[in-house]
Parts: structure tokens; C-alpha cells; sequence
């Protein structure tokens, strides 16, 4: 479909004014609510922070095209089915998000569904019922956690330890050998696909003789 624009003129409001599809809301226009929400090119963005001259050829989704009343999406059905909304406005860029986290890296949890929907507010405060229709679906697609298989090891002496240690070439981020030691979001950035070793090292139950300072301040 083309249309002339001015060059100015917002995703969005090519979408209302233009297009007429006026399923994508607007809330606040400073991308700080999400009721914009469409896809673009399979991944969600906020149609008001976008010019529109930006996406020449390309596929951009809004609400009217992930289902209708005769024939809902699974998250729409689900957002029926949980009273997943109150007054509405922010619904479309609710399930928008939502149907969009299906093929995020999302853990199983609420707390996981929360933060990836944290850029959606809905001022009537139908969170819960949200998070419920979202996990509603992906359970019934057998959604679970994407956490990958790794090795986990428990040295049973500082020997052990060392051994496992002089196996991997660094500790940092990404790397294939991580080792826990105390608190740690490791295994949280693990669930999210985040970080993604093949091997985990658990060195909190050995004995500590001494803690010292170093030359360099370790």
C-alpha cells in the first residue's frame, strides 16, 4: 500500500489518519505506554516514535491483522476469556506486546511475563488478569523454560576447583565454564537465554582459610 506523506508525519498517524486502522491507540505520543504498539518486520515497536517514511517496504502489523471477532487470535480469545482489560484503550497494545513475547526469550515465570510487558501500562490496572491470559496461552503451546542444559559441578576441595578453573579460558560474560559463588543473577540470566554455558561450577561450600587483600585491590 502507498500513500504521500508529509515526512514528518508518525507510524501512527499514518496508521489512524491515513490508513484509518485505528485499533493502535494514542496515548501519551512519547513512547512511554505502549498503546502504540505494531509490529514491524515480526518484532514490536511503538508506532509513535517512528516516522513513517522509515518502513518503506516494510511488513508491518497492527492489531487488525493478528485477528478478528470471527476468528480471534489465541491471545485475544485468552484476554476475553481472563477479563484481561477495563475501559480497553491499552488492550490492543497489550496483546500486541503479548503476542510479540511468544517468540521473545521469556522465562516461565509471572515475574518474567511482568518485566517483558513492563513497557505497557494500563491505567485501569488489569495486570494480573493480563498476566494470566498471557500465561494462558503459552501454556496451552507448552511454553516452559528455554534454559539450555548444562554440566553442574561441586568441587569437593580447592583442588577440584582449580582443576575446573584452569579449564576455561575466562570467567566473564559468555563464556562456555561459569562459576557461582554466593549471590549471583546467573542462573536468572540463564532462564532468559541470556547467558547460555555449558558448564556451572559451584564453589560456595568450600572452606575459606583466609580472605586477603591484594597489591591490585582484589
Amino acid at each position: 500500500m502507498r500513500s504521500q506523506l508529509d515526512p514528518r508525519t508518525t507510524l501512527l498517524d499514518c496508521l489512524r489518519e491515513h490508513l484509518h486502522l485505528t485499533g493502535s491507540k494514542k496515548g501519551c505520543d512519547h513512547g512511554q505506554c505502549g498503546a502504540c504498539t505494531v509490529h514491524i518486520n515480526g518484532r514490536r515497536q511503538l508506532s509513535c516514535l517512528s516516522f513513517a517514511a522509515l518502513h518503506e517496504g516494510d511488513e508491518i502489523t497492527t492489531i487488525e491483522g493478528i485477528g478478528q471477532p470471527e476468528k480471534m487470535h489465541p491471545m485475544q480469545a485468552a484476554f476475553v476469556k481472563c477479563d484481561a482489560y477495563q475501559c480497553g484503550y491499552c488492550t490492543s497494545g497489550q496483546i500486541m506486546s503479548a503476542v510479540a513475547l511468544l517468540k521473545e526469550p521469556c522465562g516461565p515465570d509471572d515475574a518474567e511475563v511482568k518485566e517483558f510487558m513492563s513497557g505497557n501500562i494500563c491505567r485501569c490496572g488489569a495486570y494480573p488478569n493480563i498476566v494470566a491470559a498471557i500465561q494462558r496461552v503459552r501454556q496451552a503451546r507448552g511454553c516452559r523454560s528455554r534454559m539450555k542444559t548444562f554440566q553442574l559441578t561441586r568441587p569437593k576441595d580447592n583442588a577440584q576447583a582449580i582443576a575446573a578453573a584452569a579449564k576455561a579460558k575466562t570467567a566473564q560474560q559468555g563464556a562456555e565454564i561459569r562459576f557461582i559463588a554466593g549471590g549471583t543473577t546467573l542462573i536468572d540470566l540463564m532462564k532468559l537465554n541470556v547467558e547460555t554455558p555449558q558448564s556451572l561450577v559451584d564453589v560456595n561450600r568450600l572452606p575459606v582459610d583466609k580472605i586477603e587483600a591484594t597489591p591490585d585491590g582484589g
